[in-house]
């Protein structure tokens, strides 16, 4: 799966409401790594107890990525973009709740 690291905002250390846009792994790397905690969140805020495997999420990231070039998991976009707000839906039909985020 890829992740956004293209022109994304984040905070500088110029003053305490200062702003700029960046590329590169260290943004998505951070946008990937911080979801994938919320993810964990909400599992664990809807079915206490109830941890998530590394690999349950890997196949919720996969199942839910959105597909980008080629159809189906191809050599430059894998899987695809990671779809946050689709894993998240995806736990959350999992938890038998009634609503969605």
């Amino acid at each position: 799966v890829v992740a956004n690291g293209s022109d994304v905002v984040s905070c500088t250390s110029e003053s305490d409401n200062a702003y700029n846009s960046f590329s590169g792994t260290s943004m998505s790397t951070a946008s990937a790594t911080g979801s994938v905690a919320l993810l964990y969140q909400l599992q664990n805020t809807l079915q206490p107890g109830v941890t998530l495997l590394s690999s349950t999420i890997k196949g919720i990231l996969i199942h839910t990525a959105s597909d980008l070039g080629n159809t189906g998991p191809d050599y430059q976009f894998g899987w695809g973009l990671l779809n946050i707000k689709a894993a998240a839906d995806l736990i959350y039909d999992n938890s038998n709740r009634n609503y969605k985020i």
